[in-house]
């Protein structure tokens, strides 16, 4: 969610409903936010994003002599989620790509269980994505969905998550194989 998106979506009609102005604006305050926020199922990390935008900001009204001093430097900041790894065993992948043998999504979950993958970055390969004869795979592109209003919008994107994002890894024979397959029956489908 983009910093404006924040700003209109939450923090200014929480504020308004709240009849809480700029120079009203408490530490109390602030903190009955968050509990809304962790009311509404967002995680901490998201809540931290609100709190360092708002920070952010309120320090500025002060360098501005908008404020005489900001509340955030009366609060603790609110605890980023802690990262818990989860994964599938081998034995477990061999039984999943088993039960996907003959599904349309073989190819994807094959892309995800050897690769890890996200959803968006196997939506975003592209045949040009993977070089047979160098036998490498790149990520390079994603595929998100966009809700407006009721339309959803499918949009191919070149800005990855995070700069590690973009990278480039050898293709493993299992997966070189399932590849070309699928590209077998995709030319022998445009033949029919």
């Amino acid at each position: 969610m983009s910093r404006r998106n924040m700003l209109c979506a939450r923090i200014q009609p929480y504020f308004d409903s709240q009849k809480i102005t700029l120079l009203g604006l408490r530490p109390v305050d602030i903190e009955s936010f968050y509990e809304e926020l962790y009311n509404d199922d967002l995680s901490g990390s998201t809540v931290l994003h609100y709190h360092q935008f708002m920070k952010q900001a309120l320090k500025s009204a002060v360098r501005k002599d908008m404020l005489p001093s900001n509340p955030f430097n009366k609060i603790d900041q609110p605890k980023k989620n802690v990262f818990e790894d989860c994964y599938y065993t081998a034995e477990e992948v061999l039984q999943m790509l088993k039960i996907f043998e003959t599904d349309p999504v073989r190819v994807p979950v094959t892309l995800a269980a050897y690769y890890g993958f996200r959803r968006s970055e196997v939506l975003g390969l592209m045949w040009s994505s993977v070089d047979f004869a160098g036998h490498t795979i790149s990520v390079q592109h994603k595929v998100i969905e966009r809700q407006k209003t009721e339309d959803q919008t499918i949009l191919i994107s070149d800005q990855l998550k995070t700069v590690a994002s973009r990278r480039t890894l050898p293709l493993i024979p299992v997966v070189e194989e399932e590849l070309l397959a699928h590209k077998a029956q995709i030319e022998e489908n445009r033949r029919i």
